[in-house]
C-alpha cells in the first residue's frame, strides 16, 4: 500500500512539472532543441519553478531564457541581490561567480534576462532570478536604461489583465562597456586555462501577448500581439533612445541567431507573427494614417514604403505647422507681442521646411540613372540640410526683430486666448517631435530626425515665449523688456541647434566611419564561408539610406584551385548583399598557410604592431627570397589618432622586422581605415 502511495504520488509530481512546462514557458517550443544532457554543453537545458533556459557552458552565458509573466508573479518581494552559482549546473561544467564579472576591469553589469522584478511574488521566486546562470555581461546603458524600461512595460502589460509568454538572451560576440569595448571576460585560472564569459554584441527578446485565460496554445492567432527587440550592448545607446527603437521582427531574430521560434504554432500563425513588427504607433494619429495609406507599413526596408513614410509625415507636418502659425500670429497681432509673431514664422518656416522633406523623399526615391549611377538618396541629407539653414534664418530674423522691440518697446495686450494658444502649440510641438523622432529612427532618416530635433527646440521656445508673455500679464506695468529678452534667448537657442543640426546632416555628405556593429555582422556573415581565413581594406560607401556599398579584401588559401575560391567569394557576396540590402564586391588575396615561417612572423608583426599604437593592424605578408636578403613585403592600416606619421611607422615596423631577422628587409605600404 504504501510503495503505490509513494508510486501514486511521484506520479502527481511529475506530471504536474510536465504540465507545467509543457503548458508554461516551453508552451510554444524550444528554439534550440536544448536537452538536460551533459553531453549538450553548448545547449543545455535548465528547467526552474521560476523561467527554463539553455545554457552554453562554452561561453557561460544563456542562449537563451524563458518565461511566463501574469499579475500574479507580481508581489511585495523585495529585491534579494543574492548573486551567486548555479548548483543546478552538472558536474562538469564551471559555475560562473559574481565577482567574475569584474566590473572595475570590463565595465559590464550583471544583466538579467528574467528579470528580478517580474518575480516579487515571494522571496523564492526573487532570489530564483540572482543565478548567475541568468545572467549576460550586459553594457550599463542598454541594462539601466533601454532594458529596464522594456521591462516596465512588460510589467504594466501583466499588471493591466495580460500574460505574458517572453524568451530573451544575448547574440553576437562584443560589446562596449562603461570600461570599453570587450569580447569577453577572462575568468581566473582556477575556472581552467583561457577561459572566458562571452561578452554578446546584441541582446534579443520575444514578447507574446495574451489576455488572461485558459488553453493559452489555441487562443494564438495571427493577430495576436508580439514585440520582438534587438538591442546593441553598448554604451550611449540608452541616454536618448527607448526600446521601441529598436523593434524588429522574430524572422529577423531567427536569422541572427539561428534559433527558431513559436515551433508549435501552425504554420500559417507562425509565419504571420514572425514576418510582423510591432507597430507602437497602431493607437496615435500617425500610426492610424499608415496602416491606412502605407500598404506593407512594416516594411521599412523597402524604398517605396520609407518614401511613402517621409511623405505622411510630411503632410502632417504641414497642417500642423500651418495651424500653429495661423493661431499664434493672430494671437501675436492682439497682444501686440513680437515674440509671438515671431514664434508664429518660425512655425511657418517649419511647414516650408516640410515641403523641403517631402520633396527630398521624393527625389531621393527615384531609381539610378546614367547621371546618377548610384542612385539619389543623398538627396535626403541635402533636404535635411535645406532644413537646417531655414532654421538658421528663422533664428536670426527673430534676433532681430527681438532686439527690436527691446529698443523700442511697446506695451503688450496680453489675453487668455494667448496662454491657452501657446499651451496647445507646445503640446502640438511635442507630438511633432515624437512621431518624428520615432518613424526617423525607424526608416533610418536624418532629414526627419533633424525635423524631430526642431520640433522639441520648438517647444522650448514657446515655453520661453509662454512665460514672458504670463508675466507681462501678472506685471503689467513693469518697464523690463520681458518680450524682446525672450525673443533674444529662443534665437540664440534657435541658432545654436540650427548648426548642430547642419553637422548632423553635412557629415554623412563628406563620409563618416561604418557602424562598428553594422561592419563586425558583415565581417562574420563573410567569414562563414569557409575557406576565408581573414579580412581587410574593409570599405563602406553610403550613397543614402538603403544605397550602401561595400568593398573589402577576403585571404583565402593560396594553395586551393582559384575556380572553387572564385565560387566560394561569389557566394559570400550574395549573401552580404541578400542580409544586408546593399552592392558587395570582394576581392580575393591569397595568403600561404603552409609557410611556417610567415605564419611566426605575421604573428610577430601583429604584436609588435599592437604595441607601437592602438589599432595599429598589419596584413597581406608575402616572403620574396633573394640571395642577399629577403623582402618582406605587407601593408599596415595606421589609425587616424596615430602619434606617428607615415615615415616614422615604416621606419618603426622596419627596424622591427631587422630585428626578427637581420637579413630582412621590408617593403611597406601604409593604409587609412575606412571603418
Amino acid at each position: 500500500m504504501r510503495i503505490r502511495a509513494v508510486f501514486l504520488a511521484a506520479v502527481i509530481f511529475f506530471g504536474t512539472v510536465c504540465t507545467f512546462f509543457a503548458e508554461g514557458t516551453l508552451l510554444f517550443g524550444n528554439p534550440d532543441g536544448a536537452r538536460a544532457d551533459a553531453e549538450c554543453r553548448e545547449n543545455y537545458l535548465l528547467e526552474k519553478k521560476q523561467y527554463v533556459l539553455s545554457y552554453n557552458a562554452s561561453l557561460f552565458i544563456p542562449n537563451w531564457v524563458t518565461w511566463h509573466l501574469c499579475s500574479s508573479d507580481l508581489g511585495e518581494c523585495s529585491r534579494g541581490n543574492d548573486f551567486r552559482p548555479d548548483g543546478q549546473l552538472p558536474d562538469g561544467f564551471y559555475a560562473v561567480k559574481k565577482s567574475d564579472y569584474q566590473y572595475k576591469i570590463y565595465g559590464f553589469d550583471r544583466g538579467h534576462i528574467c528579470p528580478s522584478a517580474d518575480r516579487t511574488a515571494s522571496k523564492e521566486d526573487n532570489s530564483a532570478t540572482f543565478l548567475m546562470t541568468n545572467m549576460i555581461p550586459q553594457a550599463p546603458d542598454c541594462n539601466r536604461i533601454v532594458w529596464k524600461n522594456l521591462e516596465s512595460f512588460e510589467r504594466s502589460l501583466a499588471q493591466s489583465g495580460k500574460e505574458l509568454y517572453i524568451m530573451a538572451g544575448p547574440c553576437g560576440k562584443g560589446g562596449t562597456g562603461a570600461a570599453g569595448y570587450f569580447e569577453k571576460i577572462e575568468l581566473p585560472s582556477s575556472a581552467g586555462e583561457n577561459l572566458s564569459i562571452n561578452v554578446p554584441a546584441f541582446c534579443w527578446k520575444i514578447i507574446l501577448v495574451l489576455d488572461e485565460g485558459e488553453d493559452d496554445l489555441s487562443r494564438v492567432t495571427e493577430e495576436t500581439p508580439v514585440i520582438a527587440v534587438f538591442i546593441p550592448n553598448a554604451q550611449r545607446n540608452g541616454a536618448d533612445s527607448s526600446w521601441e527603437d529598436y523593434l524588429t521582427s522574430v524572422d529577423y531574430i531567427e536569422e541572427m541567431t539561428g534559433y527558431d521560434f513559436f515551433t508549435e504554432l501552425s504554420d500559417e500563425i507562425e509565419k504571420t507573427l514572425e514576418a510582423g513588427i510591432y507597430n507602437i504607433e497602431r493607437y496615435n494619429m500617425i500610426g492610424l494614417l499608415a496602416r491606412l495609406f502605407i500598404k506593407d507599413y512594416n516594411d521599412v526596408k523597402n524604398p517605396d514604403v520609407r518614401g511613402r513614410y517621409g511623405v505622411l509625415c510630411g503632410i502632417a507636418g504641414i497642417c500642423f505647422n500651418f495651424l500653429l502659425f495661423s493661431g499664434k500670429l493672430i494671437a501675436g497681432i492682439f497682444s501686440k507681442s513680437v515674440a509671438v509673431i515671431a514664434d508664429a514664422f518660425n512655425n511657418l518656416s517649419d511647414a516650408a521646411a516640410s515641403i523641403v522633406t517631402i520633396v527630398g523623399f521624393k527625389i531621393s526615391g527615384k531609381k539610378p540613372d546614367a547621371d546618377h549611377p548610384f542612385g539619389h538618396g543623398r538627396m535626403e541629407y541635402i533636404a535635411g540640410l535645406v532644413v537646417s539653414f531655414l532654421i538658421l534664418v528663422v533664428g536670426f530674423e527673430l534676433l532681430k526683430s527681438s532686439i527690436e522691440s527691446i529698443r523700442n518697446p511697446e506695451p503688450l495686450d496680453t489675453s487668455v486666448f494667448t496662454v491657452v494658444m501657446l499651451v496647445a502649440a507646445i503640446l502640438v510641438k511635442f507630438y511633432m517631435f515624437f512621431y518624428n523622432r520615432r518613424i526617423g529612427k525607424k526608416i533610418l532618416s536624418s532629414a526627419m530626425e533633424a525635423t524631430a530635433k526642431d520640433s522639441l527646440n520648438d517647444t522650448v521656445s514657446t515655453a520661453v515665449v509662454l512665460a514672458a508673455v504670463i508675466i507681462e500679464l501678472f506685471f503689467p506695468d513693469s518697464k523690463f523688456p520681458f518680450d524682446g529678452v525672450a525673443g533674444i534667448f529662443v534665437a540664440v537657442f534657435i541658432f545654436y541647434n540650427g548648426i548642430e543640426s547642419i553637422k548632423d546632416t553635412v557629415n554623412p555628405l563628406l563620409g563618416v566611419p561604418a557602424d562598428r556593429e553594422f561592419v563586425k555582422q558583415v565581417e562574420e556573415e563573410v567569414m562563414k564561408f569557409k575557406p576565408i581565413c581573414g579580412i581587410h581594406d574593409f570599405i563602406v560607401h553610403d550613397y543614402g539610406p538603403g544605397r550602401v556599398m561595400i568593398s573589402l579584401h577576403a585571404e583565402v588559401p593560396g594553395n586551393i584551385d582559384i575556380f572553387d575560391l572564385h565560387d566560394v567569394v561569389d557566394n559570400a557576396e550574395v549573401a552580404v548583399a541578400q542580409k544586408f540590402n546593399c552592392a558587395v564586391t570582394i576581392h580575393m588575396d591569397p595568403v600561404d598557410l603552409e609557410n611556417k615561417e610567415i605564419l611566426v612572423l605575421k604573428k610577430y608583426l601583429a604584436e609588435e604592431a599592437a604595441k607601437l599604437a592602438d589599432g595599429l593592424t598589419v596584413h597581406d605578408i608575402r616572403m620574396v627570397p633573394g640571395n642577399s636578403h629577403t623582402n618582406i613585403i605587407f601593408d599596415a592600416v595606421r589609425p587616424h589618432d596615430c602619434c606617428f606619421s607615415e615615415n616614422e611607422l615604416v621606419h618603426l615596423l622596419s627596424e622591427k622586422v631587422r630585428a626578427y631577422n637581420a637579413s630582412y628587409r621590408s617593403v611597406i605600404h601604409i593604409d587609412n581605415p575606412y571603418c
